[in-house]
């Protein structure tokens, strides 16, 4: 029998009373039966991080600030009148929260929204310009490499429509500290 765990006599008549308290047992049984499945199958939902309602950032954190705090001080000491520079300074603060709380898809945005802020200030009118523009040939290079790579996890976190099955950027792809 599907949820007894006892012999039964078919062939016995019984009672209402006898009746009634098999039915309660089996019910019983399938309710214990129920509620270990369902906690089996909420822990291993907590355990994939995919129980809605649920914090979800327990990623390991990026723990230095993600724009030093000396360079936003020297961007505010930096007076022009060709350029209002409280918005890089805001997106570069934004950019240290989001790092303080582990916001990778955020960090992304933010780099994103600062590397498509700041070429006029360079004289350009995008960033593939102001790497080209740039002197040394290392220096070109990095500014070409987080150009492109920063680009690629950004557009991957901005404009992917919803999947069965996401991979979240991690810390190291959107780190362009350097």
């Amino acid at each position: 029998m599907l949820f007894s765990d006892e012999e039964v006599d078919y062939d016995r008549q019984l009672s209402f009373e006898e009746e009634k308290a098999r039915a309660a047992a089996r019910f019983e049984r399938f309710k214990a039966r129920h509620d270990g499945a369902r906690d089996a199958v909420m822990q291993g939902l907590k355990t994939d991080q995919l129980l809605l309602g649920e914090e979800r950032r327990t990623a390991p954190k990026i723990v230095e600030c993600y724009v030093d705090k000396s360079r936003i001080a020297q961007l505010r000491q930096i007076r022009s009148t060709k350029f209002d520079l409280r918005r890089l300074i805001r997106l570069c603060e934004e950019l240290n929260d989001c790092s303080a709380s582990g916001s990778f898809c955020a960090i992304a945005a933010l780099v994103r929204v600062i590397i498509d802020h700041v070429p006029p200030i360079f004289g350009a009118a995008t960033f593939s310009e102001v790497a080209n523009n740039v002197g040394g040939k290392s220096d070109k290079k990095s500014l070409l490499r987080l150009q492109t790579a920063s680009r690629d996890i950004s557009d991957a976190v901005l404009h992917q429509q919803i999947r069965s099955r996401e991979v979240l950027p991690t810390a190291i792809q959107v780190d362009f500290k350097n």
